[in-house]
């Protein structure tokens, strides 16, 4: 097999291994978010901010933003550190010789993509019926908590589209010789 015809094949373990990556950092995100959107809310409605001066309001938000970056530090070596172990466990050494076979590389990519849309649209549209029918009643015009209440809807989707990485890579796994 020539070496043009090698980069032309797609590449599973790849492809499978960026969309770990994009689900698990879009969850950390998430988390990110609800801490965020939390924090705000419990702020916005204790009366703190009335009660305290301008000064101490400016000291308060310089700690939460070194606090802030803390998190966000510590949330980038989870993600470094648990990367990895979550391809492992997702993606075998089967996969790899998918890359050789092509038309069934491009079968598992095509199934791995029609499951990954149908299911995320489902997340999406089903946190849509959410918001509409429940949540919006509830949140009113409270900017946090939609913030949060997306976070969430982050995080369902995220989690759903994980399970398709999982079953399809896993069904991969064991139906390649």
């Amino acid at each position: 097999m020539s070496k043009s015809t090698r980069s032309e094949e797609p590449h599973v373990k790849r492809v499978f291994g960026f969309a770990v990556t994009a689900t698990f950092g879009a969850e950390l995100a998430a988390i990110l978010l609800i801490i965020g959107s939390l924090a705000s809310f419990l702020v916005s409605n204790s009366g703190l901010l009335q009660v305290i001066s301008t000064d101490i309001q400016l000291f308060l938000l310089l700690i939460a933003t070194g606090i802030a970056f803390l998190i966000i530090i510590v949330f980038a070596g989870l993600f470094i550190k648990w990367d990895d172990k979550l391809k492992e466990k997702i993606l075998t050494s089967r996969i790899e010789r998918l890359v050789r076979v092509t038309s069934e590389a491009k079968a598992l990519l095509a199934l791995f993509g029609l499951a990954l849309i149908f299911l995320c649209s489902a997340g999406i549209y089903g946190y849509y019926l959410l918001w509409n029918y429940v949540a919006r009643y509830y949140i009113g015009g409270y900017l946090s908590l939609t913030t949060l209440f997306v976070a969430i809807g982050i995080i369902l989707v995220s989690i759903l589209a994980q399970l398709v990485i999982a079953l399809v890579g896993r069904f991969a796994s064991r139906t390649v010789p």
